[in-house]
Parts: C-alpha cells; structure tokens; sequence
C-alpha cells in the first residue's frame, strides 16, 4: 500500500523532469538558430523619429522586398523579415502576399 501512495508523486516527477528537457531543449534550439539584430542602412535610420509615437514606425527595407525595417527607442532602424515567402508592403505597413505587394525598385528574393 505503501508504494501506491509514491506512485503519483513519482509520475509527477516524471512529468516535471520531462517537461523541463523538452522545455530546455526548445529553448536551446530557438538561441542557436536565431540571427543577432542587424541595423538598417543610415538612410532608413534617419528617418526614424528621435521619440516614438503609439504606433511603429516602419519602412521598406531598400535591398530586399521581403524585408522592412522598424524603428526603436534609441532612433535606430533595425531589419526585420517578412514571415516565408512574404513580401513587405509599404502602401499597408505590413507583410503581405507576393501577388498583392508592388516592390518597385526594391528586389525580390
């Protein structure tokens, strides 16, 4: 009787351990594979605002269609990218479908 009263208590454990490896595991996975910040060319940057309003300010990137650029807090563009084959679209400040954005000048990956 006595070690039926364990077994919950050791299944929990098991559950915790396991949880905490898989929990580690993504975690470890997600740092490795993530690519450091990259500011946006000096001329995107100069257009950020010294201060930020409610919304983010956000503007094509000038290489790359499917990317943009978001300003910060410290007046800095940094490079963000549009989600698989995503283009960016400036006329709607957001990520969009390659058949619905017109990329100009701007080329596409």
């Amino acid at each position: 009787m006595a070690s039926q009263a364990l077994e919950p208590r050791s299944t929990a454990r098991k559950m915790r351990t396991c949880f905490l490896l898989v929990t580690g595991t993504l975690l470890a996975a997600a740092a490795t594979t993530q690519k450091p910040p990259t500011l946006c060319p000096e001329e995107v940057s100069a257009l950020c605002p010294p201060e930020l309003g409610e919304f983010p300010e956000l503007y094509a990137f000038p290489d790359d269609c499917s990317k943009f650029c978001k300003c910060s807090y410290d007046g800095l563009a940094w490079e963000k990218q549009c989600p698989g084959t995503l283009l960016w679209d400036d006329d709607l400040k957001t990520c969009n479908y390659p058949e619905n954005v017109d990329c100009g000048t701007r080329p596409v990956p």
